[in-house]
């Protein structure tokens, strides 16, 4: 069994004559809505005409760094593909609506793919809410001393398939890959705008919780794992000016915990192309349909270097509300803001967020009042409409708080272009489209109470489908006319 790395999260297996894509990205960045393409690092371009045509291709869960429309177009409409049997529906409808089949398989169930065998696993409980849907196939070939791949997208080990390995119902997986989701930018202020929330990123020192978990943690209830696979942390914000996230160089962050670790499981950290033989018959190779950018890494990699000594600002992922946009227009986006606050209200109040104001009564030495989060939402860069939410109303009123004062006055709050929200509110962007690239906030403590998790809560895919829906139709409309 051979595994090929496309980039991200995106794998190719090839045993004997048959061939597996798992989460294909095979374009040169990530986005389904059409409006927003995040570039993939490392950089690289795949030649699918050279690839081994997929025999089943396995798509883990619905967000688009996983899914995504314009790489499955570019399959055989013969293609099968198989989903988990929590996946929104519009997944599959999507898929069909490319030419493609698609398929849910039943959790556990073994599925034979010419020479492997294939089981679905769920998300493990102590998976993030936003992550509940992800499938994770664990392959295997008849060999009993066979390699077995268990891919751990995005999710903590599923109990199901540690009850079903120590009853010998399924394979225990000797390779492992492990998702790096830290996505930290070069600078604290992105994740937490308050001042000594967060470690100084600028140290690799504090990338040893990072290799800790990768390392162990999260295949801690496997016995026989002997080989982890690094990938993640795969993606570009294409407005910012930071590079890629930091700990996002998987050769750089393998060698690290190789040389700090005495024994465990080995640690790969391959760059797109590398092909890793799980059989241990021969040296890792490389695929020749899958061209990596090495300059262009390295020029990313100087300029994340470059950012941590200089500072940046908050970029829109559309356009902002200037004054030729016209009054009407202006005033339709505002509306739809405007008439979906009584909803953010109730699913703040409803949240860990919500749960975290209601048991915060000092900030920073003084006594609040019952407004302790704040919405500053940018007009433009020098306008803005802001927020706060009353916890004694339960409903978001105007405040005049001072933009300098923010932060000493409130302990939650966020800040986005008013643009941003409302495309998100309308399904014209999805909410992982502006978390993290298009949005800073602030809290205390738990990072579960943090703005951008009750984003996903509340508008996430799994949440509103039909949003979702929405934000694939332009791409699906552009693809079937190219058709």
């Amino acid at each position: 069994m051979r595994l090929t790395f496309i980039g991200h999260q995106s794998w190719h297996i090839h045993a004997g004559v048959t061939n597996v894509l798992v989460d294909p990205l095979l374009g040169e960045g990530i986005g389904n809505s059409g409006r927003i393409v995040l570039p993939i690092f490392p950089p690289r371009t795949v030649h699918t005409q050279r690839m081994s045509p997929p025999d089943l291709v396995v798509l883990t869960h619905e967000h688009p760094d996983h899914f995504d429309l314009a790489s499955l177009s570019q399959l055989d409409p013969a293609t099968r593909v198989v989903v988990g049997p929590t996946l929104p529906s519009f997944v599959c409808e999507a898929i069909e609506a490319l030419g493609l089949t698609c398929r849910v398989a039943a959790w556990q169930e073994p599925m034979r793919i010419g020479a492997l065998e294939m089981r679905l696993y769920p998300a493990g409980r102590r998976t993030p809410a936003w992550e509940d849907r992800v499938a994770q196939p664990l392959f295997s070939t008849p060999e009993s001393t066979g390699p077995r791949l268990f891919v751990a997208a995005d999710a903590t080990v599923s109990e199901l398939l540690l009850a079903d390995v120590k009853r010998g119902r399924a394979p225990s997986p000797n390779w492992v890959v492990v998702s790096n989701n830290s996505q930290i930018p070069p600078s604290p202020a992105y994740d937490n705008l308050l001042a000594g929330s967060r470690w100084d990123r600028t140290r690799f020192a504090d990338a040893l919780p990072l290799l800790s978990l990768l390392a162990g943690e999260l295949t801690a209830g496997l016995k026989d794992v002997a080989d982890i696979v690094l990938c993640g942390n795969g993606f570009l914000d294409p407005r910012q000016r930071f590079g890629p996230f930091l700990f996002s160089d998987h050769p750089t962050l393998a060698a690290a915990a190789a040389a700090l670790r005495c024994g465990g499981p080995r640690l790969h950290g391959p760059i797109p192309g590398d092909v890793l033989d799980l059989t241990g018959d021969r040296p890792p190779a490389r695929a020749d349909w899958v061209e990596p950018d090495g300059e262009g890494r390295l020029r990313l990699l100087a300029q994340q270097q470059a950012f941590l000594t200089s500072t940046d600002g908050l970029q829109p992922m559309r356009p902002v509300l200037a004054d030729n946009d016209g009054p009407a227009g202006r005033a339709a986006v505002e509306a739809v803001v405007d008439g979906a606050l009584p909803g953010l209200a109730r699913a703040i109040l409803a949240a860990p967020l919500g749960h975290a104001l209601a048991l915060t009564h000092e900030h920073l030495g003084r006594s609040l009042d019952a407004r302790r989060f704040v919405l500053r939402l940018l007009r433009s860069e020098a306008t803005t409409k802001q927020y706060a939410l009353d916890l004694r109303l339960g409903s978001f009123v105007r405040d005049d708080c001072p933009s300098g004062e923010l932060l000493s006055r409130f302990p939650f709050g966020a800040e986005l272009f008013l643009c941003d929200l409302a495309a998100v509110l309308t399904g014209d962007l999805q909410a992982w489209d502006i978390a993290g690239v298009a949005l800073r906030s602030w809290h205390l403590g738990d990072p579960r109470t943090a703005f951008t998790p009750l984003l996903f809560h509340s508008y996430g895919e799994h949440v509103r489908p039909d949003l979702a829906r929405r934000a694939l139709e332009p791409t699906l409309a552009r693809l079937a006319a190219r058709k």
